[in-house]
Protein backbone atom coordinates (compact mmCIF):
# COMPACT_ATOMS: atom_id res chain seq x y z
CA UNK A 1 0.00 0.00 0.00
CA UNK A 2 1.39 3.39 -0.98
CA UNK A 3 2.02 5.74 1.92
CA UNK A 4 0.52 9.21 1.90
CA UNK A 5 2.93 11.87 3.09
CA UNK A 6 1.87 15.09 4.73
CA UNK A 7 4.44 17.34 3.04
CA UNK A 8 3.10 17.69 -0.51
CA UNK A 9 3.05 13.86 -0.79
CA UNK A 10 6.76 13.71 -1.59
CA UNK A 11 8.55 10.60 -0.32
CA UNK A 12 10.37 11.58 2.89
CA UNK A 13 13.51 9.52 2.44
CA UNK A 14 14.01 8.58 -1.21
CA UNK A 15 16.84 11.09 -1.43
CA UNK A 16 18.67 10.10 1.74
CA UNK A 17 21.28 7.95 0.02
CA UNK A 18 22.06 10.74 -2.41
CA UNK A 19 22.24 13.54 0.14
CA UNK A 20 25.98 13.27 0.61
CA UNK A 21 26.47 15.99 -2.00
CA UNK A 22 24.40 18.50 -0.03
CA UNK A 23 27.49 20.03 1.52
CA UNK A 24 28.39 21.52 -1.84
CA UNK A 25 25.30 23.76 -1.76
CA UNK A 26 25.48 26.87 0.36
CA UNK A 27 22.53 28.19 2.34
CA UNK A 28 20.66 30.43 -0.08
CA UNK A 29 18.09 31.69 2.41
CA UNK A 30 20.20 34.14 4.40
CA UNK A 31 19.47 37.27 2.33
CA UNK A 32 15.99 36.42 1.16
CA UNK A 33 13.84 37.42 4.10
CA UNK A 34 11.32 40.14 3.49
CA UNK A 35 12.91 42.58 5.91
CA UNK A 36 16.30 42.40 4.22
CA UNK A 37 17.40 44.33 1.15
CA UNK A 38 16.70 41.32 -1.07
CA UNK A 39 16.49 42.38 -4.67
CA UNK A 40 18.15 45.69 -4.12
CA UNK A 41 19.16 47.08 -7.49
CA UNK A 42 22.54 45.41 -7.12
CA UNK A 43 20.67 42.22 -7.96
CA UNK A 44 20.53 43.43 -11.53
CA UNK A 45 23.39 45.82 -11.97
CA UNK A 46 26.29 45.05 -14.24
CA UNK A 47 28.96 45.38 -11.58
CA UNK A 48 30.85 42.62 -9.82
CA UNK A 49 28.80 42.42 -6.64
CA UNK A 50 27.01 39.27 -7.76
CA UNK A 51 30.30 37.42 -7.98
CA UNK A 52 31.43 37.92 -4.40
CA UNK A 53 30.59 34.51 -3.07
CA UNK A 54 29.77 30.92 -4.04
CA UNK A 55 29.35 30.68 -7.78
CA UNK A 56 31.75 33.58 -8.29
CA UNK A 57 33.98 31.57 -10.52
CA UNK A 58 31.63 31.30 -13.45
CA UNK A 59 32.81 34.52 -15.02
CA UNK A 60 31.59 35.45 -18.46
CA UNK A 61 31.83 32.83 -21.17
CA UNK A 62 34.46 33.37 -23.81
CA UNK A 63 33.05 34.60 -27.08
CA UNK A 64 35.55 32.67 -29.15
CA UNK A 65 35.99 28.98 -29.91
CA UNK A 66 33.69 26.01 -30.25
CA UNK A 67 31.10 24.97 -27.73
CA UNK A 68 33.54 22.67 -25.97
CA UNK A 69 36.34 25.21 -26.03
CA UNK A 70 33.97 27.81 -24.64
CA UNK A 71 33.02 25.55 -21.76
CA UNK A 72 36.64 24.62 -21.21
CA UNK A 73 37.41 28.23 -20.42
CA UNK A 74 34.35 28.90 -18.33
CA UNK A 75 33.06 25.69 -16.76
CA UNK A 76 36.55 25.07 -15.50
CA UNK A 77 36.21 28.22 -13.41
CA UNK A 78 32.72 27.42 -12.17
CA UNK A 79 32.15 26.65 -8.51
CA UNK A 80 31.01 23.08 -9.14
CA UNK A 81 32.90 20.39 -7.27
CA UNK A 82 32.89 16.70 -8.26
CA UNK A 83 30.60 14.39 -6.31
CA UNK A 84 32.44 13.18 -3.20
CA UNK A 85 33.78 9.62 -3.21
CA UNK A 86 31.85 7.72 -0.58
CA UNK A 87 30.79 4.16 0.03
CA UNK A 88 27.30 3.60 -1.25
CA UNK A 89 25.15 0.65 -2.18
CA UNK A 90 25.00 -0.67 -5.70
CA UNK A 91 22.44 0.88 -8.06
CA UNK A 92 20.13 -2.09 -7.65
CA UNK A 93 19.98 -1.43 -3.90
CA UNK A 94 19.40 2.31 -4.06
CA UNK A 95 15.97 3.80 -3.37
CA UNK A 96 14.28 0.49 -2.59
CA UNK A 97 10.99 2.28 -1.91
CA UNK A 98 10.69 3.32 -5.56
CA UNK A 99 10.94 -0.19 -7.03
CA UNK A 100 13.42 -1.54 -9.56
CA UNK A 101 16.54 0.47 -10.32
CA UNK A 102 17.26 1.13 -13.98
CA UNK A 103 20.44 0.08 -15.73
CA UNK A 104 22.86 3.07 -15.57
CA UNK A 105 24.10 2.36 -19.10
CA UNK A 106 20.97 2.06 -21.27
CA UNK A 107 18.51 3.60 -18.80
CA UNK A 108 15.86 1.37 -20.40
CA UNK A 109 15.90 -1.99 -18.58
CA UNK A 110 16.12 -2.70 -14.85
CA UNK A 111 19.35 -3.94 -13.30
CA UNK A 112 19.76 -7.73 -13.26
CA UNK A 113 19.31 -9.79 -10.09
CA UNK A 114 19.66 -13.58 -9.73
CA UNK A 115 19.73 -15.91 -6.74
CA UNK A 116 19.83 -13.02 -4.32
CA UNK A 117 22.76 -11.34 -6.06
CA UNK A 118 22.33 -7.91 -7.63
CA UNK A 119 24.33 -6.69 -10.61
CA UNK A 120 24.99 -3.06 -11.59
CA UNK A 121 23.66 -3.41 -15.17
CA UNK A 122 20.86 -5.15 -17.06
CA UNK A 123 23.07 -7.66 -18.90
CA UNK A 124 26.44 -8.49 -20.43
CA UNK A 125 26.29 -5.94 -23.26
CA UNK A 126 25.79 -3.02 -20.90
CA UNK A 127 28.18 -4.59 -18.39
CA UNK A 128 30.98 -4.41 -20.98
CA UNK A 129 30.43 -0.69 -21.46
CA UNK A 130 30.05 -0.20 -17.72
CA UNK A 131 33.36 -1.94 -17.00
CA UNK A 132 35.10 0.03 -19.78
CA UNK A 133 34.26 3.23 -17.97
CA UNK A 134 35.03 1.69 -14.59
CA UNK A 135 38.45 0.59 -15.82
CA UNK A 136 39.18 4.00 -17.35
CA UNK A 137 38.31 5.79 -14.13
CA UNK A 138 39.79 3.38 -11.56
CA UNK A 139 42.64 1.82 -13.51
CA UNK A 140 41.16 -1.63 -12.88
CA UNK A 141 38.84 -4.02 -14.64
CA UNK A 142 36.02 -4.88 -12.26
CA UNK A 143 33.80 -7.92 -12.78
CA UNK A 144 30.17 -7.79 -13.68
CA UNK A 145 29.14 -8.35 -10.11
CA UNK A 146 30.85 -5.14 -8.92
CA UNK A 147 31.05 -4.60 -5.19
CA UNK A 148 30.07 -1.46 -3.31
CA UNK A 149 33.75 -0.48 -3.07
CA UNK A 150 34.00 -0.66 -6.86
CA UNK A 151 30.93 1.52 -7.18
CA UNK A 152 32.46 4.07 -4.82
CA UNK A 153 35.29 4.74 -7.29
CA UNK A 154 32.61 5.92 -9.73
CA UNK A 155 30.86 8.36 -7.42
CA UNK A 156 32.03 11.40 -9.37
CA UNK A 157 30.33 9.95 -12.45
CA UNK A 158 28.06 7.17 -11.24
CA UNK A 159 25.13 9.23 -9.92
CA UNK A 160 25.23 11.36 -13.07
CA UNK A 161 25.12 8.32 -15.33
CA UNK A 162 22.42 6.61 -13.33
CA UNK A 163 20.07 9.52 -12.92
CA UNK A 164 20.73 12.44 -15.24
CA UNK A 165 19.52 11.13 -18.58
CA UNK A 166 23.00 10.33 -19.89
CA UNK A 167 23.86 7.31 -22.04
CA UNK A 168 27.10 5.36 -21.91
CA UNK A 169 28.34 4.83 -25.46
CA UNK A 170 31.80 3.36 -25.96
CA UNK A 171 32.66 4.26 -22.38
CA UNK A 172 31.70 7.95 -22.77
CA UNK A 173 28.90 9.84 -21.09
CA UNK A 174 26.45 11.24 -23.62
CA UNK A 175 23.82 13.88 -22.93
CA UNK A 176 20.23 13.42 -24.11
CA UNK A 177 19.97 17.03 -25.30
CA UNK A 178 21.69 16.54 -28.67
CA UNK A 179 22.40 12.77 -28.33
CA UNK A 180 25.51 13.30 -30.43
CA UNK A 181 28.49 14.39 -28.34
CA UNK A 182 29.82 13.37 -24.98
CA UNK A 183 29.31 15.70 -22.06
CA UNK A 184 32.10 18.15 -21.48
CA UNK A 185 34.63 16.74 -19.07
CA UNK A 186 37.35 18.44 -17.05
CA UNK A 187 39.43 16.10 -14.95
CA UNK A 188 37.04 13.82 -13.08
CA UNK A 189 34.03 16.13 -13.53
CA UNK A 190 31.37 15.50 -16.20
CA UNK A 191 29.25 18.60 -16.76
CA UNK A 192 25.57 18.77 -17.62
CA UNK A 193 25.92 19.29 -21.38
CA UNK A 194 28.40 18.97 -24.22
CA UNK A 195 28.66 22.71 -24.86
CA UNK A 196 27.08 26.12 -24.80
CA UNK A 197 24.38 25.33 -27.36
CA UNK A 198 22.99 22.45 -25.35
CA UNK A 199 23.44 24.38 -22.11
CA UNK A 200 21.12 27.08 -23.45
CA UNK A 201 18.60 24.44 -24.49
CA UNK A 202 18.69 22.91 -21.02
CA UNK A 203 18.25 26.33 -19.36
CA UNK A 204 15.27 27.03 -21.61
CA UNK A 205 13.42 23.90 -20.54
CA UNK A 206 14.99 21.34 -22.87
CA UNK A 207 16.10 17.88 -21.87
CA UNK A 208 14.15 14.91 -20.57
CA UNK A 209 10.82 16.19 -19.25
CA UNK A 210 10.30 12.98 -17.30
CA UNK A 211 13.28 13.74 -15.06
CA UNK A 212 13.45 15.99 -12.01
CA UNK A 213 13.73 19.60 -13.20
CA UNK A 214 16.39 20.40 -10.58
CA UNK A 215 18.93 17.55 -10.48
CA UNK A 216 18.06 16.07 -13.92
CA UNK A 217 19.10 12.73 -12.44
CA UNK A 218 16.05 10.94 -11.16
CA UNK A 219 12.52 10.56 -12.53
CA UNK A 220 9.91 13.03 -11.30
CA UNK A 221 7.91 11.80 -8.36
CA UNK A 222 4.26 11.42 -9.36
CA UNK A 223 2.75 14.69 -10.59
CA UNK A 224 5.52 16.84 -9.15
CA UNK A 225 8.40 18.48 -11.02
CA UNK A 226 11.07 17.16 -8.65
CA UNK A 227 12.12 13.68 -7.62
CA UNK A 228 11.82 14.15 -3.86
CA UNK A 229 12.08 16.46 -0.88
CA UNK A 230 15.76 17.29 -1.30
CA UNK A 231 15.42 18.57 -4.84
CA UNK A 232 12.11 20.21 -4.04
CA UNK A 233 13.77 22.24 -1.28
CA UNK A 234 16.73 23.12 -3.48
CA UNK A 235 14.41 24.19 -6.30
CA UNK A 236 12.89 26.75 -3.95
CA UNK A 237 16.16 28.67 -3.78
CA UNK A 238 17.26 27.90 -7.33
CA UNK A 239 18.72 30.26 -9.92
CA UNK A 240 15.85 31.63 -12.00
CA UNK A 241 17.67 30.82 -15.26
CA UNK A 242 19.30 27.40 -15.05
CA UNK A 243 17.12 26.28 -12.12
CA UNK A 244 19.66 23.60 -11.22
CA UNK A 245 22.01 25.56 -8.95
CA UNK A 246 21.21 27.71 -5.91
CA UNK A 247 20.85 31.41 -6.57
CA UNK A 248 23.62 33.50 -5.09
CA UNK A 249 22.31 35.01 -1.86
CA UNK A 250 19.98 37.93 -2.57
CA UNK A 251 20.59 37.75 -6.31
CA UNK A 252 18.31 36.03 -8.79
CA UNK A 253 20.97 33.99 -10.60
CA UNK A 254 23.68 31.57 -9.53
CA UNK A 255 26.40 33.72 -11.10
CA UNK A 256 27.41 35.92 -13.97
CA UNK A 257 27.07 33.23 -16.64
CA UNK A 258 23.36 32.62 -16.04
CA UNK A 259 22.79 36.35 -15.64
CA UNK A 260 24.31 37.07 -19.03
CA UNK A 261 22.56 34.16 -20.72
CA UNK A 262 19.21 35.34 -19.35
CA UNK A 263 19.82 38.90 -20.51
CA UNK A 264 20.65 37.81 -24.07
CA UNK A 265 16.94 37.74 -24.95
CA UNK A 266 15.79 40.69 -22.81
CA UNK A 267 13.31 42.19 -22.34
CA UNK A 268 11.34 39.19 -21.20
CA UNK A 269 9.59 37.73 -18.19
CA UNK A 270 10.49 34.51 -16.38
CA UNK A 271 7.84 32.82 -14.30
CA UNK A 272 8.74 32.22 -10.67
CA UNK A 273 7.41 28.89 -9.38
CA UNK A 274 4.97 29.11 -6.51
CA UNK A 275 6.88 28.09 -3.39
CA UNK A 276 10.16 29.63 -4.59
CA UNK A 277 11.69 31.98 -2.03
CA UNK A 278 11.26 34.88 -4.47
CA UNK A 279 7.55 34.13 -4.91
CA UNK A 280 7.19 34.14 -1.12
CA UNK A 281 9.02 37.45 -0.86
CA UNK A 282 6.79 39.12 -3.48
CA UNK A 283 3.59 37.67 -2.01
CA UNK A 284 4.50 38.66 1.55
CA UNK A 285 5.40 42.19 0.53
CA UNK A 286 2.14 42.53 -1.39
CA UNK A 287 0.05 41.25 1.53
CA UNK A 288 1.82 43.45 4.08
CA UNK A 289 1.40 46.48 1.81
CA UNK A 290 -2.36 45.99 1.41
CA UNK A 291 -4.02 48.52 3.71
CA UNK A 292 -7.75 48.41 2.99
CA UNK A 293 -10.41 46.57 1.00
CA UNK A 294 -10.57 42.95 -0.13
CA UNK A 295 -7.14 41.68 -1.09
CA UNK A 296 -7.01 39.62 -4.31
CA UNK A 297 -5.09 36.36 -4.58
CA UNK A 298 -1.92 36.32 -6.65
CA UNK A 299 -2.03 33.84 -9.54
CA UNK A 300 1.40 34.34 -11.12
CA UNK A 301 4.64 36.15 -10.36
CA UNK A 302 7.27 36.87 -13.02
CA UNK A 303 10.79 38.27 -12.80
CA UNK A 304 11.31 40.95 -15.42
CA UNK A 305 14.64 40.47 -17.19
CA UNK A 306 16.10 43.61 -18.74
CA UNK A 307 19.24 44.39 -20.71
CA UNK A 308 22.34 46.07 -19.39
CA UNK A 309 21.53 49.19 -21.38
CA UNK A 310 18.12 49.31 -19.75
CA UNK A 311 19.53 49.04 -16.23
CA UNK A 312 22.72 51.11 -16.36
CA UNK A 313 21.06 54.58 -16.27
CA UNK A 314 19.08 53.53 -13.21
CA UNK A 315 22.15 52.07 -11.50
CA UNK A 316 24.08 55.29 -12.04
CA UNK A 317 21.16 57.38 -10.74
CA UNK A 318 20.77 55.15 -7.66
CA UNK A 319 24.46 55.40 -6.80
CA UNK A 320 24.37 59.17 -7.18
CA UNK A 321 21.06 59.89 -5.41
CA UNK A 322 20.45 56.96 -3.04
CA UNK A 323 17.43 55.98 -0.93
CA UNK A 324 16.07 53.09 -2.98
CA UNK A 325 12.82 51.34 -2.10
CA UNK A 326 10.03 49.15 -3.49
CA UNK A 327 6.84 50.70 -4.82
CA UNK A 328 3.77 49.33 -6.64
CA UNK A 329 2.56 50.60 -10.00
CA UNK A 330 -0.89 49.63 -11.20
CA UNK A 331 -1.12 49.32 -14.96
CA UNK A 332 -3.14 47.73 -17.76
CA UNK A 333 -2.63 45.21 -20.52
CA UNK A 334 -4.30 44.67 -23.87
CA UNK A 335 -2.85 41.19 -24.37
CA UNK A 336 -2.65 37.92 -22.42
CA UNK A 337 0.87 38.44 -21.06
CA UNK A 338 1.20 36.81 -17.67
CA UNK A 339 -1.58 34.28 -18.09
CA UNK A 340 -0.55 30.65 -17.74
CA UNK A 341 2.15 29.95 -20.33
CA UNK A 342 1.96 33.46 -21.84
CA UNK A 343 5.40 35.08 -21.56
CA UNK A 344 5.81 36.85 -24.93
CA UNK A 345 5.55 40.65 -24.91
CA UNK A 346 3.06 41.96 -27.45
CA UNK A 347 3.62 44.71 -30.02
CA UNK A 348 0.43 46.70 -29.38
CA UNK A 349 1.19 50.38 -28.89
CA UNK A 350 -1.61 50.75 -26.34
CA UNK A 351 -0.54 47.83 -24.13
CA UNK A 352 0.90 49.69 -21.17
CA UNK A 353 2.55 46.79 -19.36
CA UNK A 354 4.42 45.49 -22.43
CA UNK A 355 5.60 48.97 -23.40
CA UNK A 356 6.86 49.69 -19.87
CA UNK A 357 8.95 46.50 -20.00
CA UNK A 358 10.40 47.55 -23.35
CA UNK A 359 11.23 51.17 -22.58
CA UNK A 360 10.67 51.55 -18.81
CA UNK A 361 8.72 54.56 -17.58
CA UNK A 362 8.73 57.82 -19.55
CA UNK A 363 7.97 61.13 -17.84
CA UNK A 364 7.39 62.59 -21.30
CA UNK A 365 4.29 60.39 -21.60
CA UNK A 366 2.90 61.35 -18.18
CA UNK A 367 -0.33 63.28 -17.77
CA UNK A 368 0.58 66.95 -17.18
CA UNK A 369 -2.69 67.36 -15.29
CA UNK A 370 -1.80 64.79 -12.66
CA UNK A 371 -2.39 65.68 -9.01
CA UNK A 372 1.30 66.55 -8.64
CA UNK A 373 2.15 67.32 -12.23
CA UNK A 374 3.78 65.23 -14.92
CA UNK A 375 5.69 62.44 -13.20
CA UNK A 376 5.77 58.69 -12.70
CA UNK A 377 3.32 57.70 -9.96
CA UNK A 378 3.62 54.66 -7.71
CA UNK A 379 2.52 53.70 -4.20
CA UNK A 380 3.78 51.96 -1.08
CA UNK A 381 0.20 50.64 -0.68
CA UNK A 382 -0.56 47.72 -3.00
CA UNK A 383 -4.29 48.42 -2.64
CA UNK A 384 -3.80 51.94 -4.04
CA UNK A 385 -1.91 50.62 -7.07
CA UNK A 386 -4.61 47.99 -7.58
CA UNK A 387 -7.15 50.73 -8.27
CA UNK A 388 -5.28 51.48 -11.53
CA UNK A 389 -4.93 47.82 -12.58
CA UNK A 390 -6.95 45.57 -14.85
CA UNK A 391 -5.40 42.39 -13.49
CA UNK A 392 -1.66 43.13 -13.58
CA UNK A 393 0.64 45.14 -11.36
CA UNK A 394 4.34 45.99 -11.36
CA UNK A 395 6.52 45.82 -8.28
CA UNK A 396 9.16 48.43 -9.03
CA UNK A 397 12.39 49.77 -7.60
CA UNK A 398 12.31 53.52 -7.04
CA UNK A 399 15.08 55.91 -6.03
CA UNK A 400 13.53 58.51 -3.73
CA UNK A 401 16.61 60.50 -2.77
CA UNK A 402 15.58 63.59 -0.81
CA UNK A 403 11.79 63.43 -0.29
CA UNK A 404 9.46 66.44 -0.39
CA UNK A 405 6.42 65.49 1.70
CA UNK A 406 3.04 67.06 0.90
CA UNK A 407 -0.25 67.02 2.77
CA UNK A 408 -2.84 67.79 0.08
CA UNK A 409 -3.40 67.45 -3.66
CA UNK A 410 -1.82 70.01 -5.99
CA UNK A 411 0.40 71.33 -3.22
CA UNK A 412 3.14 71.09 -5.83
CA UNK A 413 2.82 70.37 -9.55
CA UNK A 414 6.51 69.84 -10.28
CA UNK A 415 9.58 68.73 -8.39
CA UNK A 416 10.66 71.36 -5.85
CA UNK A 417 14.26 72.52 -6.12
CA UNK A 418 16.68 70.52 -4.00
CA UNK A 419 14.47 67.40 -3.85
CA UNK A 420 14.28 64.15 -5.80
CA UNK A 421 10.74 62.90 -5.17
CA UNK A 422 7.34 63.89 -3.80
CA UNK A 423 5.41 61.73 -1.32
CA UNK A 424 1.78 62.16 -0.23
CA UNK A 425 0.97 59.78 2.67
CA UNK A 426 -2.74 60.16 2.29
CA UNK A 427 -4.81 58.46 5.02
CA UNK A 428 -1.64 57.59 6.95
CA UNK A 429 -0.19 55.82 3.94
CA UNK A 430 -3.24 53.67 3.08
CA UNK A 431 -3.52 55.66 -0.16
CA UNK A 432 0.12 56.65 -0.49
CA UNK A 433 1.27 58.36 -3.67
CA UNK A 434 4.95 58.51 -4.57
CA UNK A 435 6.06 60.59 -7.55
CA UNK A 436 9.42 60.79 -9.28
CA UNK A 437 10.21 63.13 -12.16
CA UNK A 438 13.17 61.41 -13.80
CA UNK A 439 13.05 58.43 -16.16
CA UNK A 440 16.12 57.03 -14.44
CA UNK A 441 14.53 56.99 -10.98
CA UNK A 442 12.34 53.91 -11.47
CA UNK A 443 12.53 50.43 -13.03
CA UNK A 444 10.06 47.49 -13.10
CA UNK A 445 11.26 44.36 -11.30
CA UNK A 446 8.35 41.93 -10.96
CA UNK A 447 5.08 41.41 -12.81
CA UNK A 448 2.22 40.30 -10.55
CA UNK A 449 -0.87 38.76 -12.15
CA UNK A 450 -4.23 38.35 -10.41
Amino acid sequence: MTSIYSDDSYPPSDDDQLNDDDGQWFNGYSDDYVNSDFDSVSSDEDGTDDMAGPGSADASFSAAGSDVNTLSGSFGRMNVAPMPTVSRASPAQQNPGRGMSMCPVCDVRPTYSHNGKSYPTCGLTCATKYNTLNGARSGTSGGVGATSSTISTLCTVGPLIIHMGYHLIDGLVHMKICKKRSCFRRGSVDYLTCGMTCLKILCNGGGDNTKCNYCHRRPKFGPYNQCGLTCRDKSRIACLHCRCRPKLGKYHFCGRTCKELAMETAPKIVEIPKGHVTWRMVETKFNMSWKQGTRPAIKHVYKIIESTGFLQPYDAYRKRIGNETFRYHGTTRQCTLGNAGQTTLCSQTNCAVCNIMKTSFKVSLANPNGAFGAGVYSSSASNKAMSYSNGVMLLTKVVLGCIYSVSYFNEVTSLPAGYNSVVFDRMNGALNETIVYSDDAIRPVFLIVF
